[in-house]
């Protein structure tokens, strides 16, 4: 699974700046906290999910490029941790195997060591 934000093609800010997007990608979580299991594990889609569900900003890494400051790293964690547990209760749910959630409980914690350089 990927996020595309049509409609939004003009707007200079990056979509997590964007305080419809936001808030619509709050709500949908709210209410389908499962994010883990479809996400791409290649590519910025990790990071996108994050940025939109905790504050950060902008900030010029080198002339050019431009990254995420998070704000709160613990806000990152507490959400992490959050959508841990909807993974688990929905392979608890479904009755999906235990070994299939280890796998993707440790592709997420080496996307959070890279997104986070932790």
């Amino acid at each position: 699974m990927i996020f595309c934000f049509e409609g939004w093609d003009t707007d200079p800010r990056e979509t997590a700046e964007i305080p419809e997007i936001r808030a619509y990608f709050e709500t949908l979580t709210a209410a389908w906290p499962y994010w883990w299991p479809y996400i791409e594990k290649v590519g910025d889609t990790f990071p996108h999910v994050l940025r939109r569900l905790c504050g950060g900003r902008i900030e010029s890494i080198q002339p050019g490029l431009v990254g995420w400051r998070f704000e709160d790293l613990g806000e990152v964690s507490q959400t992490v941790m959050w959508l841990f547990t909807g993974m688990n209760r929905l392979y608890g749910d479904l009755d999906l195997p235990e070994q299939n959630n280890e796998r993707i409980s440790e592709e997420i914690a080496e996307l959070l060591r890279s997104t986070l350089g932790g």
